[in-house]
């Protein structure tokens, strides 16, 4: 049963959930697998998917044996978990491992840090939880995720300036073909024409934002391109003293110049929710750590819901296909030939063991000729 000083601050997250345009649900446990559903506090979603794109993306998720990454059909943007007491670090840990295992593109801790009754100094408690952010960024890559002191939670949102939005996004032309057989284009063509159909945004050749705000992030602090360094945001983001020595760091100006270009062949998106800006700017507010690391929302205008790879076969380009799908959004889906799909779900396991993989679908290339 949750304790009510907890019930209090997920209250008043409602409230500037809905202050702020978002359906508020409590209790969510979207994209994981049945044999274990962590739920979220408290989840802020943007608009509905349509009948037949909800029940594609439900399709895939069984697919991939894991639980539909929407929540009551609507695109989760914001998770949030809440403790309210004297948690130990361990408890800590998992919020965060739990906020991190369920792919928000927005996500928070909040603590309470004088709680009644605690036995520990005022303040403690969040700062053990920024030193869980730290140490997680070091064993698991840097993720959008704010430690929020709840009493620096606003009582209400922010307004949104009138006629603000998200800016509309740019179709991308490209010439990638996902694979070089004549069937892996048929089949490229065939899941751009069915994204369609259903209402998603269909990039293809596309890159996830992540990286983008990540190189941003490393160039505030270790300077370059003109760039002050900003030694309390290197302290934030976890970088070691060899980042510190790498001679052409300061010549760089775009992030494929320090990162690999992990280009996708087929993204299905949705537009972000209008005030997903908002969202951003009251956790920047909340947590000042937080909006150094990101200053600007770390999710573009349109928020992926499926990523599609496609390969030839299952080898080491198989293999790097599969890595992309990684992060790239709340469900993946790797194309293989029909005879190849045996072996892609042993490449998927066997990934596992050492991968942060997310939820990942095997396809063959007949699944798409049925779609």
């Amino acid at each position: 049963m949750t304790r009510p000083s907890t019930s209090r601050i997920i209250e008043r997250l409602e409230r500037l959930g809905r202050d702020l345009g978002f359906e508020a649900t409590r209790e969510a446990s979207p994209g994981v697998p049945e044999t274990y559903a962590p739920r979220t506090d408290l989840v802020w979603c943007g608009p509905g998917l349509a009948d037949g794109a909800r029940a594609e993306v439900e399709r895939l998720a069984r697919l991939a044996a894991v639980r539909s990454p929407l929540v009551g059909g609507r695109l989760p943007v914001a998770g949030f978990e809440v403790e309210g007491t004297d948690p130990s670090s361990k408890t800590m840990e998992s919020d965060v491992a739990n906020l991190l295992l369920l792919r928000y593109p927005i996500a928070a801790l909040v603590v309470d840090s004088a709680p009644s009754g605690a036995r520990c100094n005022a303040g403690d408690i969040h700062r053990r939880a920024c030193r869980l952010r730290r140490t997680n960024a070091l064993w698991c890559g840097l993720r959008p995720l704010a430690v929020v002191d709840a009493s620096r939670l606003p009582e209400q949102a922010p307004r949104r300036a009138p006629g603000s939005s998200q800016a509309s996004p740019r179709p991308r032309s490209t010439t990638n073909r996902g694979g070089s057989r004549e069937d892996a284009s048929r089949v490229r063509d065939q899941l751009v024409r069915r994204g369609r159909e259903l209402g998603f945004h269909v990039e293809c050749d596309a890159e996830p934002d992540l990286p983008r705000s990540i190189f941003a992030a490393r160039q505030r602090a270790l300077g370059g391109s003109g760039v002050a360094p900003d030694s309390e945001c290197a302290v934030h983001l976890g970088l070691g003293g060899f980042e510190l020595g790498e001679s052409d760091r300061r010549a760089w100006t775009r992030a494929e110049q320090a990162f690999t270009a992990q280009r996708l062949d087929v993204v299905w998106s949705a537009p972000a929710p209008a005030d997903l800006r908002g969202a951003h700017s009251l956790l920047a507010a909340a947590d000042p750590d937080y909006g150094v690391l990101w200053p600007d929302p770390p999710a573009g205008p349109l928020l992926p819901v499926v990523a599609f790879e496609i390969d030839t076969g299952v080898a080491k380009h198989g293999g790097g296909s599969l890595l992309h799908l990684s992060r790239a959004a709340p469900l993946g889906a790797l194309v293989v030939p029909d005879e190849s799909v045996g072996d892609a779900a042993q490449l998927v396991a066997a990934y596992r063991l050492a991968m942060p993989l997310g939820p990942v679908a095997i396809l063959g290339f007949g699944d798409t000729r049925r779609n």
